[in-house]
């Protein structure tokens, strides 16, 4: 399908273990996972359990290696300084690595529990092993947009790719599509601020119908680092299909993901609050509904 077929058609239309991914469907919500584990199998798989419960479609998990990623010198955010008690960004995330072994039937319970199953790896070299989980779709993080190794090691997978996009520029989005117009009809893009929490006014969920239009052909979701249970439903009703959302059992625990992540209660909400902001979003026809003849007659 050409560009102008697919967006008259309301783009393209993916689908991740059973759940279609298309700017006419239902959003499509990831419990981000992370590292909220904590390294801990156990842990990993209550957290797929409840996600299962609170609405989730999808679960996403990180391949990393902390001595592959990080250079000795690798400092750490802010964010990161006052929710761990690390001294380095790889003495914060060695700890929090699961291994393929370790993450293989994790994926294989989330099919179980009919959700999709994400990976974000943050080497090339850890791509094949992704692949070789039996994931459903891979997803680069922000920072790796522009990483043009990996971008094309997981583009030559022929996995569906999600893409996000904090604190990148038009320029950079273009050129990484540029470089990844072989497997277009693959990717998802999503807006995103990187930010951890993201305060709810600097959401700037504007960005979700300017993408859209910019990219007709693509379904356009947002990554959502607010602590806010709305700001999912507001960014569909602004045109995003997928929302990913990172998810804890416990947001007071330790480790840097934890206080900008929601626990179930809080993301049932979330994705609940969704899925009325699509029934309500309506279609972009205007027509006299059935219900309105009588006024109108």
């Amino acid at each position: 399908m050409n560009m102008s077929r697919a967006a008259e058609h309301g783009g393209r239309r993916l689908t991740l273990a059973g759940h279609i991914v298309a700017r006419d469907a239902a959003p499509f919500v990831i419990a981000e996972i992370g590292v909220n584990h904590q390294g801990r199998q156990d842990v990993a798989r209550a957290m797929i359990l409840a996600a299962a419960r609170s609405g989730a479609d999808a679960v996403k998990f990180q391949l990393f290696d902390a001595d592959l990623l990080l250079a000795n010198e690798a400092g750490l955010v802010d964010y990161q300084k006052t929710a761990a008690n690390a001294q380095s960004a790889r003495d914060l995330l060695a700890p929090l690595q699961l291994s393929p072994e370790q993450l293989r039937p994790l994926v294989t319970l989330a099919h179980a529990y009919g959700m999709a199953a994400v990976v974000t790896p943050f080497s090339p070299a850890l791509v094949a092993a992704t692949v070789d989980l039996g994931v459903d779709a891979i997803k680069l993080a922000s920072p790796d947009l522009v990483n043009l190794p990996l971008a094309q090691a997981a583009a030559e997978t022929g996995k569906p790719l999600i893409l996000s996009t904090g604190a990148a520029t038009w320029a950079e989005i273009d050129q990484t599509l540029q470089w990844l117009a072989a497997a277009r009809d693959r990717i998802i893009l999503l807006q995103c601020v990187s930010s951890y929490p993201t305060p709810p006014d600097a959401a700037n969920l504007q960005i979700i119908a300017a993408m859209r239009s910019r990219y007709p052909d693509l379904p356009i979701g947002y990554s959502d680092h607010t602590r806010e249970t709305i700001t999912g439903a507001l960014a569909v009703a602004t045109g995003a299909c997928l929302l990913e959302k990172h998810f804890t059992l416990d947001a007071n625990a330790d480790g840097p993901d934890h206080r900008s992540s929601l626990p179930p209660a809080e993301f049932r909400a979330y994705a609940g609050l969704a899925g009325q902001a699509f029934a309500m979003r309506g279609g972009a026809e205007k027509q006299v509904l059935p219900m309105e003849e009588p006024v109108r007659r």
